[in-house]
C-alpha cells in the first residue's frame, strides 16, 4: 500500500527542489530500478521457496516451502503496484500519482 499511494520513504530533500519534470524522470528511474529488486526478490524468494518444500514445519507439520512463499508473493504484489505507478508517472508527467490522480506534494 506504501507504493500505491506513494508515502514510503525516501529522501526527497534534493529532488523536491528540482522543476517538476526532472522530478518526474527521477521518479521513473527510480520506479525501474524498484522494478529491478523486485524481480530478483521474486525470482530468488521462489529458488528458496521451492528448496524448502522437502523441510517440515517441527510444530505444523507441513513443509516450509509455503512459508517462504510469501516472498515471491511479496514481491509480485510489489511489482504490479510499481508498474501501475511507473505508468501512471509516464502518463501523467507527475512524480508519484496517487490511486485518485492527484499527484501528492513532495515538500509540505
Amino acid at each position: 500500500l506504501t507504493i500505491r499511494y506513494g508515502v514510503h520513504f525516501r529522501v526527497d530533500l534534493l529532488v523536491a527542489r528540482l522543476p517538476a519534470r526532472m522530478q518526474a524522470a527521477i521518479s521513473a528511474i527510480v520506479c525501474l530500478l524498484m522494478l529491478s529488486f523486485e524481480a530478483v526478490l521474486i525470482y530468488f524468494g521462489t529458488v528458496v521457496a521451492l528448496s524448502n518444500m522437502d523441510q517440515q514445519s517441527t510444530s505444523l507439520e507441513f513443509p516450509m516451502g509455503y512459508a517462504y512463499a510469501a516472498i515471491p508473493v511479496g514481491g509480485v504484489l510489489m511489482l504490479y503496484e510499481t508498474v501501475r505507478a511507473f505508468l501512471a508517472t509516464v502518463r501523467t508527467g507527475a512524480a508519484t500519482v496517487a490511486p485518485d490522480g492527484v499527484a501528492p506534494a513532495l515538500v509540505d
